[in-house]
């Protein structure tokens, strides 16, 4: 293996519509040991393709929708073209959360369905201001093909881009979740317990983060940056690694098509999978596949 596959970066970007409310954190692998390299907030169009372009980058995690759900450009579609709207789309989904009165069918995705049955009810790129972000990352990813060469596969499965959802991560990691999204001394308090937690499971020096510790501290967006970061590092970890247990959940037999048009959040694998006994979190067994590298 080459100096640059051993020596690599990955980025996490917490999305906003706007660019001072975006952040981008850059992870470098010199070895087998992750550090922390840059970090922007805000971060505008051309500071992410400037990013995304470097030759150093592998994975990209981004916290935004890649895409919308199919039963919903479908409805467009046809009411744009035959003045009409479905009264229902019963079979977008198998084993789907629904109700056909409440259309859920159409505002939601397959992956955010999965994610629901985590316990986390998403917000929907369809109705939701969510789908604001969802445009400005199909900007993005629209000109990473046409000017940088990099190729997208919504599904995250190959090329360079990953979907994240930082919040379902943590839960998954069985760390803080909820209320720490704010500006307020205990929303502060939150993301600081997130952070002594997350690297207590990576097995990491407590000064790891140097200054940018007090960044997340202060900002729930630079936070869900570094996480979507670590997300990507796993992804790319199960890439190189095949053989491994895995770091991050596979999508659903039978969702590939679906994710390929609508995208996939890449979850890590939960603690305690069902059927079978307890073992190391992905955030616990992180540091020993970066070790494994060749």
């Amino acid at each position: 293996m080459s100096d640059s596959e051993r020596n690599f970066k990955v980025l996490g970007v917490d999305l906003a519509a706007q660019a001072d409310k975006t952040a981008l954190c850059t992870i470098k692998i010199s070895n087998g040991i992750p550090e922390i390299e840059d970090h922007q907030k805000p971060a505008d169009d051309k500071t992410l393709l400037d990013a995304f372009g470097d030759p150093l980058v592998r994975r990209i995690g981004i916290d935004s929708p890649f895409g919308w759900p199919v039963g919903f450009v479908s409805a467009l579609h046809d009411y744009r073209s035959f003045h009409r709207w479905p009264l229902n789309n019963p079979d977008v989904y198998p084993e789907r959360i629904t109700s056909a009165s409440e259309y859920l069918d159409l505002k939601y995705r397959a992956t955010d369905l999965h994610v629901w049955h985590l316990g986390r009810k998403p917000l929907s790129v369809a109705v939701d201001s969510l789908g604001a972000v969802a445009i400005r990352n199909a900007s993005l990813l629209s000109r990473a093909t046409a000017k940088k060469g990099l190729r997208v596969d919504r599904s995250g499965r190959s090329g360079c881009f990953v979907e994240v959802y930082p919040a379902v991560a943590l839960k998954l990691w069985k760390l803080v979740h909820t209320g720490y999204k704010g500006s307020e001394d205990k929303h502060k308090s939150a993301r600081e317990k997130i952070i002594k937690k997350m690297i207590k499971g990576l097995d990491l020096p407590t000064d790891w983060l140097g200054s940018f510790r007090e960044d997340c501290i202060n900002s729930d967006d630079t936070l869900d940056g570094l996480v979507s970061a670590i997300i990507a590092l796993m992804v790319e970890l199960d890439r190189r690694q095949p053989g491994q247990d895995p770091l991050v959940q596979p999508i659903p037999r039978g969702m590939e098509d679906l994710a390929k048009m609508e995208g996939w959040i890449a979850l890590p694998e939960r603690d305690f999978p069902e059927g079978h006994p307890p073992k190391k979190s992905s955030l616990e067994r992180l540091k020993a596949r970066l070790q494994e590298l060749p």
